[in-house]
């Protein structure tokens, strides 16, 4: 989807954590014009001229209205995954998950619809797989919150890709870890 040879504009949200970081770092080094979304200063990881942060609360529409009409690419790595054990706030963790995808989708639609969205799922989308190996046309089954929210906005990528020519692809990416995933 990213052309290395060209300079384009990308907005990346949910920047700070280790697939952003590790992102972000190679997209530095091929000429991008790269744009963060933040929650918090604390949250700069990555210190460097070529990069411009910025907060703002990704619910309103004149966040998505000043940020979003001239990018190439919408970058959406904002997740809240539960951990096992710990009381959950369903409408939080639906607003940071879902509502947040919805926001971005529709803006795109109303001010930019040539934006192209990359957005990273999880493999609990599928759930507990009745056969292995696993392929697309298996039927998805999340049994965690986490894979359900993620499973919905794929289904809402789904739409407004069939419906409203808004170019997306949703990545699923099995048991990410690394060097500076949090421990």
């Amino acid at each position: 989807m990213i052309n290395k040879t060209t300079n384009k504009k990308i907005l990346i949200i949910g920047g700070s954590g280790f697939i952003g970081s590790s992102l972000i770092e190679k997209l530095i080094n091929l000429s991008y014009e790269l744009t963060i979304f933040i929650r918090n200063k604390n949250s700069i990881n990555i210190k460097n001229k070529k990069i411009k942060y910025i907060r703002g609360d990704l619910l309103s529409p004149n966040f998505w209205k000043r940020n979003i009409n001239n990018k190439d690419f919408l970058i959406n790595l904002i997740s809240n995954e539960n951990k096992f054990g710990i009381k959950i706030d369903l409408l939080n963790n639906f607003e940071i998950n879902v509502k947040v995808m919805l926001m971005a989708l529709h803006s795109s639609y109303k001010f930019n619809r040539h934006i192209k969205i990359i957005s990273f799922g999880t493999e609990n989308q599928h759930g507990i797989s009745k056969k292995l190996p696993i392929n697309e046309k298996d039927q998805d089954s999340p049994v965690t919150l986490f894979g359900l929210n993620k499973q919905i906005i794929e289904n809402y990528m789904k739409y407004f890709c069939e419906n409203l020519n808004i170019k997306s692809v949703n990545l699923r990416l099995p048991n990410v870890y690394g060097p500076s995933t949090s421990k």
